[in-house]
């Protein structure tokens, strides 16, 4: 519900918002809002987004001088957790509590009527920036009546940089209508680090915890603010890193730091506390490097060198300032507005080398140090881009960053975290020390997962639980997985291949195991790895990734327009596709068991009477040898749909089994995979050895396969 935004709220605002702030309004309404941030800051550019046709033409008209020269943007669009298309439940009776849910239980009080449904474009907060080039956005605000908690999945990408400094988002009846929660926003915004605040009688306390007694579905404001910013504005957390602490939370023994931009050595005291003894200085100012090298000339795991630091050799000017820790080669901008106190006293020329030339010449070996430190005021990407050859050595780089053009082109923020992830790092920590536009950061080399095995250890529903386990570890690990060529490549629409790079130690899944987590900390302990195993465990404990799977595991367009076409006889004359696979090839002993065809026979005698229209599909790797007994049903395969390639047979079994009204299942990972994927059934049965007939079953709750084969 749109509303005019709380005097606390604006004042809190005020103060937080830094110049020229980029200002998302999502659920726009006619537009209070907006106007409201406008009157406060008139340097603000708002995107405002409302896709009820009638709001949004009232939020163009109210805002058409502010369109016009260039504050706001209007955008027609919802903004959900995917691009595309969306429902939206319009009440003309009240317009304000319209949106993607329908408020079920106020029209079941009589206060609403039936909505009118209509469908609109929808698109997500990582699609939309990327498309208009905002990497960063300083305050968005959610009013979308219960698809909050949509809305932050779809900047599931902005989140993981932290790259939305505040949300304002809305909490109400309309999350119980939408069947989403609190606790639920609360854990994602938590897991990227953000602090929740409360708005309560007027005031914003923090919500670290979340409190079962805070679901409670009554309307309340809440305000998410990114990591870096907790100490501006709650005057707690940490102003700088503690080395020592940094690296053990990210398991990270330091061998010793290269630091360029060294000053006068300030740092050391705080390596030392982290255990580092062995350090390499490099400062640019010779005068300043006088000073610094008479501070460790009694110090033998120190070492100094005079050199500017750049992406190439040449000579540049340096800036000399009047508080020698903002020298720069680059030229003051916005720093001078910050600190006026802090003024340009000199300009030298000074030699710039790379970084890896002086490693080469210093003859620094790559395992004496294993962290870059870098604290150049803004001349931090060039600084890594004359690193490019030999970042591979660190496992950790620290380095100072800008939100904001304080030097003269300056590297910012967003640009470091692209080129780093170009060469396998991920910014892990930032903490902003006095002002929101610079600070320093942290980053990780992510970790490689590889699985050498992939395509060669089993059929094709093994290698689908495989590289599933190998997602789910490059999603919780944010690691970076490199495979050979499979078959899926050919089968689903999956990102583009990374292939193995390198041999990295072996690691091979517990059988036993019921729980995927365990061996994922076995992994993440390991940190680069080599993973073998099937991964086929207890369906439940995959449950929360299902969309996840569902998403990855999608036919490629052409396959999937192929798979449709072929399957189409199957559906005519609105028929009910019942489809039963029976697994046969290699299958005989132990748990690949062959079942009775009787067990599915006495199914199909009691299910199809009660079916509008059923048609039987039979799926197998060996129909001759597993058809017999169907007859008086009149079966259908894929020897009736498709020309005969085994290719082709199998995936069109694949499709019928994951599209399929009712599915009668092997003890099989093909057919429970298949299950797995199928939106469409409430009937799944499949055979139990142990109990001598079909089951029913549940495929997200289920075993992959049953072990218990007494009576196979």
């Amino acid at each position: 519900m749109p509303t005019t935004p709380h005097v606390d709220e604006m004042r809190i605002i005020g103060l937080l918002l830094p110049g020229r702030p980029v200002v998302f309004d999502v659920g726009s309404g006619s537009g209070d809002w907006s106007e409201a941030i406008l009157n406060l800051r008139a340097d603000a550019r708002i995107h405002a987004f409302e896709p009820d046709a009638t709001a949004f033409q009232s939020l163009v008209g109210r805002f058409s001088g502010a369109i016009a020269a260039g504050k706001v943007l209007c955008s027609p669009f919802a903004v959900s957790g995917s691009a595309g298309a969306g429902d939206f439940y319009r009440y003309d009776g009240a317009p304000g509590l319209s949106g993607m849910h329908r408020r079920i239980s106020v029209e079941a009080s009589g206060i609403l009527s039936t909505p009118r449904r209509t469908t609109v474009a929808a698109t997500t907060l990582d699609a939309y920036c990327a498309a208009a080039g905002l990497p960063h956005v300083d305050l968005v605000n959610l009013e979308t009546a219960g698809n909050e908690l949509e809305v932050l999945r779809g900047a599931a990408g902005l989140l993981a940089r932290r790259a939305l400094d505040y949300i304002l988002f809305e909490y109400g009846g309309t999350y119980a209508d939408a069947g989403t929660s609190l606790k639920e926003v609360h854990a994602l915004l938590r897991g990227h680090g953000y602090t929740i605040l409360r708005q309560d009688a007027g005031q914003f306390g923090v919500l670290d915890d979340f409190l079962p007694a805070c679901e409670d579905f009554q309307y309340r404001r809440y305000l998410a603010v990114a990591p870096r910013h907790r100490r501006r504005l709650l005057n707690d957390g940490a102003d700088m890193f503690d080395y020592a602490e940094l690296f053990a939370r990210h398991r990270i023994e330091p061998r010793g730091i290269i630091h360029v931009g060294a000053n006068e050595g300030q740092e050391y005291d705080n390596y030392r506390r982290a255990g580092v003894d062995r350090v390499f200085f490099v400062e640019a100012d010779p005068a300043t490097f006088t000073r610094l090298a008479s501070k460790f000339t009694d110090n033998a795991n120190v070492r100094c060198v005079q050199t500017a630091v750049s992406d190439s050799e040449g000579v540049v000017s340096f800036f000399r300032m009047s508080s020698d820790q903002s020298n720069s080669i680059l030229k003051p901008k916005t720093h001078t507005d910050l600190y006026p106190g802090i003024v340009v006293q000199e300009v030298i020329e000074v030699r710039t080398e790379t970084l890896e030339a002086v490693a080469n010449r210093e003859a620094l070996r790559p395992d004496d140090y294993n962290i870059l430190a870098i604290d150049v005021q803004g001349a931090e990407l060039a600084t890594l881009k004359g690193a490019a050859n030999i970042l591979h050595r660190f496992d950790g780089i620290i380095t100072e960053v800008n939100y904001e053009e304080l030097y003269e082109g300056c590297s910012l923020i967003w640009e470091i975290d692209e080129f780093l992830a170009e060469h396998g790092f991920r910014r892990a920590e930032e903490v902003c020390r006095h002002h929101g536009t610079w600070g320093d950061a942290f980053y990780v080399r992510r970790p490689r997962i590889s699985m050498q095995t992939l395509g060669s250890n089993g059929r094709l529903a093994n290698q689908i639980f495989q590289y599933f386990y190998l997602s789910l570890l490059e999603k919780k690990l944010d690691a970076i997985v490199e495979t050979p060529p499979w078959a899926g490549e050919q089968v689903f629409d999956l990102p583009q291949p990374r292939r193995i790079s390198a041999a990295y130690p072996r690691l091979t899944e517990d059988m036993a195991a019921e729980y995927p987590d365990a061996f994922l900390e076995t992994v993440r302990a390991c940190g680069n790895a080599d993973v073998w195993g099937y991964f086929q465990y207890k369906t439940h404990t995959l449950a929360a990734e299902r969309d996840h799977f569902r998403k990855l595991f999608r036919f490629r367009p052409d396959l999937l327009s192929w798979a449709k076409a072929a399957a189409a006889p199957l559906h005519a004359a609105d028929r009910t596709v019942v489809a039963i696979h029976l697994r046969r090839g290699d299958y005989g002993p132990s748990i690949f068991f062959v079942p009775p065809n009787d067990w599915y026979v006495a199914e199909l005698r009691a299910l199809l009477p009660r079916l509008h229209n059923p048609v039987v599909y039979i799926a197998s790797d060996d129909l001759d040898a597993a058809i017999g007994g169907f007859e008086e049903f009149h079966p259908v395969t894929h020897r009736d749909l498709v020309p005969a390639d085994a290719t082709a047979s199998t995936l069109l079994d694949f499709h019928v089994l994951s599209t399929a009204d009712v599915v009668m299942t092997s003890n099989s990972s093909f057919s429970v995979a298949a299950s797995m994927l199928n939106e469409r059934s409430s009937v799944f049965l499949r055979p139990d050895a142990a109990a001598g007939r079909m089951i029913p079953f549940a495929p997200w709750n289920t075993p992959v396969l049953l072990r218990d084969t007494a009576g196979a």
